[in-house]
């Protein structure tokens, strides 16, 4: 009697499974496909495909006013009531691709709309507790001028006194403005130490010319309550930025001569940077 063979019946039930697995995926595949081609257009689609129509019926690119001039044309509110487009005629035609001509009308109105509100409104409605906050209000809410252009404006605002607007131009990176204004009119003395001190090693040259006019406001007899630690303040930090800059010998020549040159009546400065300056001096 012939025994049957242990591997006949595996063969046929993995041909099966096989075929099953091929029929699956190409199952998958074919619905994939029937989807894509059955399935219906998006709403913004289909207003995008039909807008090209509405432009051909009217012979032109259309605005709201060319619907009222052609009543048998589409009617535009299937386009503005969509939502995802804004409720706007102008943001319908920014979807279709059909602002041709629009956007230069458009950027000129808002372009002298724009101009018209800062020249009346800018620096009366913006006005802060210190300058520096006046020009950050300005600047923020006008980001599409120009910061030298404000700050021109701020310093005309206020005939007499450039050198109250120093710490608004250092704060917009406009460095040789600010140091123009700083010697233009007297500058509180602290405020450009602080600067000395705070730029001497990002921005030396600005550094050391900031100490060199708060040194110049204070032989001149400016500042609010000032002391001689003021004064060693001043000089430490323009050393230091000077140092950076590899300037040293230059910047003190330069601080030796300004204050041997003081005039003051207590000559305030040359009482406390004397002996280290080297400078002969009496009370």
């Amino acid at each position: 009697m012939r025994k049957r063979s242990e591997c006949s019946l595996p063969a046929p039930i993995a041909v099966k499974r096989t075929y099953t697995a091929v029929f699956n995926s190409l199952g998958r595949i074919w619905d994939t496909e029937i989807k894509k081609v059955l399935a219906p257009k998006s709403r913004l689609e289909a207003l995008k495909d039909l807008y090209p129509d509405l432009r051909s019926n009217l012979g032109i690119s259309p605005g709201m006013m060319d619907f009222f001039a052609n009543p048998t044309a589409h009617d535009p509110y299937v386009f503005i009531k969509e939502t995802k487009l804004g409720g706007n005629w102008l943001r319908v035609k920014a979807y279709t691709g059909d602002l041709t001509g629009w956007l230069t009308v458009v950027g000129r109105l808002s372009d002298g709309l724009l101009d018209e509100a800062y020249r009346r409104y800018a620096i009366e409605a913006n006005r802060k507790t210190t300058n520096l906050a006046t020009f950050r209000a300005i600047a923020q809410k006008y980001p599409d001028k120009n910061p030298k252009d404000i700050l021109n404006d701020l310093v005309a605002s206020s005939p007499g006194e450039p050198g109250k607007w120093f710490a608004a131009a250092k704060s917009a990176g406009l460095y040789l403005e600010a140091l123009e204004l700083a010697n233009r009119s007297p500058c509180d003395p602290k405020t450009l130490t602080r600067a000395a001190r705070d730029m001497a090693e990002t921005e030396p040259l600005f550094a050391i010319e900031a100490g060199m006019t708060a040194l110049k406001w204070l032989a001149a007899g400016y500042g609010y309550d000032v002391t001689g630690a003021d004064v060693i303040s001043a000089y430490s930090y323009t050393m230091e930025a000077a140092e950076s800059a590899q300037r040293k010998t230059e910047t003190l020549a330069r601080i030796r001569e300004m204050v041997a040159g003081e005039v003051s009546a207590d000559r305030f400065v040359t009482k406390v940077l004397g002996r280290t300056l080297g400078l002969n001096w009496r009370e």
